[in-house]
């Protein structure tokens, strides 16, 4: 069944079971019927067999015995009857029966409260018969009434055969009612599927049709179309990551060929070539740095980077990111401290974390004001540590603050591009902390400053309770 498609799937599942079904259901008819058909014949038996045992209990003698029999049940429409004395011999029998071929009972177990009933065969036909005992005038006599079985087989035939015509009509038409109702109920699979063969990647805006939102289906299409919205979200992100990195390598390529190009025009002074090969340097510089960049996140979006397994002590990696920065904390006036809850102990890379640090140190710096302070709080909850970096610079609006962790994103682009940001420093610090089973978030006030909070699992049983302060380790 694995080449048919649902439709004809459900259709014979629908049809087999509802053939199990019926096959049940008409041999209990059967059955029953046949039972109770059996039952009322010997209803009747009894009843023909009560009215002859009542007139021989009456007859005052065996003249008179006879004369009864042969008034009421010499003929009778549907039963013939047969009365015998002990040793077998007939006393009495209707007219269109004839006693020599009828088998003799079996009188061991015969009564005169309740009759037996047998099957029996008389010149190629089945009969039905009821035998009890019954008191004569001089002894106790057999009495039997027999009936032809031929109605109750033509009753059976007759219902087998409305069975056997009913039933294959019924499972046709729920066949052709079952290949309907599932045609109509996977209808909205094949719309679906007709839409979502328009969608492509120039159309992603597109969406299902979502005909019955409360249903399977329209839960699937819902499905789907979230699925795709977050595909489109990824598409465009990625366009936009392109365009940004074009524009990115541009910039410094522009400014590469046009230097070259001025200084090859005519000789030059050695001052000037110089002068040249400084600004080649810087562009190259950047162009490496964005290189390495992107680099790494593409290594992190691809699944490349290697699993962070090793423990790293955090506060001393801290210490030693703020001993590379604070020269250049220095230079603008920028005074850092704070203190940690302990020794921690993080699995991870520690050339990414400290990556991270300085990253986000860098930006404590850059957008501060002179003379101004960064402050560096961390505590242990839990299993958990946070690290909290707070300065006093010149803060980022309200409407920037959910797309600094985008790639390239820019606050101020003219104010970046001065101080040699190119948008990737939060993007590889939310990276690399949520490579680390960690999170990121961040919170800024214009003109009052911004506060970068991380948190990262901690090793357990690896940290301990001796608070570290970090202007102190200096």
């Amino acid at each position: 069944m694995t080449g048919l498609s649902i439709r004809w799937k459900l259709t014979l599942w629908y049809g087999v079971v509802l053939t199990g079904v019926l096959v049940v259901f008409s041999t209990a008819v059967y059955y029953l019927n046949s039972r109770q058909s059996l039952a009322k014949i010997d209803y009747e038996l009894d009843e023909e067999l009560q009215e002859l045992r009542l007139e021989i209990e009456l007859a005052k003698d065996s003249a008179d015995l006879q004369t009864q029999l042969q008034r009421r049940f010499t003929e009778h429409a549907m039963f013939e009857f047969l009365v015998s004395r002990p040793d077998g011999s007939p006393l009495f029998y209707s007219r269109h029966l004839d006693p020599r071929h009828l088998p003799q009972p079996d009188q061991h177990g015969l009564s005169a409260e309740t009759s037996v009933y047998r099957m029996v065969e008389l010149q190629g036909r089945e009969y039905r018969v009821a035998t009890r005992l019954a008191r004569g005038p001089r002894s106790q006599l057999i009495v039997q009434s027999i009936t032809s079985m031929i109605p109750y087989r033509r009753s059976l035939a007759d219902l087998l055969l409305l069975l056997l015509t009913v039933g294959p009509l019924g499972v046709a038409t729920a066949l052709g009612g079952g290949y309907w109702l599932a045609r109509q109920a996977l209808d909205p699979v094949d719309r679906m599927t007709a839409a979502a063969e328009l969608i492509t990647i120039e159309q992603l805006d597109r969406r299902l049709e979502v005909a019955n939102p409360n249903d399977e289906l329209g839960r699937l299409a819902r499905t789907l179309n979230r699925m795709i919205g977050r595909l489109h979200a990824s598409v465009e992100e990625l366009r936009r990551f392109t365009a940004d990195a074009a524009h990115e390598l541009r910039t410094p390529l522009a400014v590469l060929r046009t230097e070259v190009e001025v200084a090859l025009r005519a000789p030059r002074s050695s001052e000037v070539y110089h002068q040249v090969v400084q600004v080649t340097l810087q562009e190259v510089t950047r162009l490496a740095r964005l290189t390495d960049q992107l680099l790494l996140l593409s290594r992190q979006d691809g699944g490349l980077q290697r699993a962070p397994d090793d423990d790293v002590q955090l506060d001393a990696l801290l210490c030693d990111v703020i001993d590379q920065i604070r020269p250049r904390a220095e230079q603008q006036q920028i005074a850092i401290d704070g203190q940690l809850d302990g020794e921690w102990v993080v699995r991870g890379d520690d050339i990414r974390l400290s990556q991270v640090l300085f990253n986000l140190l860098d930006n404590g710096i850059k957008y501060n004001r002179q003379g101004g302070r960064i402050l560096i709080r961390g505590q242990i909850e839990g299993n958990r540590g946070r690290i909290v970096i707070e300065d006093t610079g010149q803060g980022i609006p309200a409407a920037d603050i959910p797309h600094v962790f985008q790639r390239f994103y820019r606050v101020d682009q003219s104010r970046n591009r001065e101080r040699g940001g190119i948008g990737l420093g939060l993007a590889i610090c939310r990276s690399v902390v949520e490579a680390h089973g960690g999170t990121i978030s961040l919170v800024s006030t214009p003109e009052a400053g911004t506060q970068v909070t991380v948190e990262l699992p901690l090793v357990p049983g690896g940290n301990g309770e001796r608070p570290g302060d970090l202007e102190s380790l200096h």
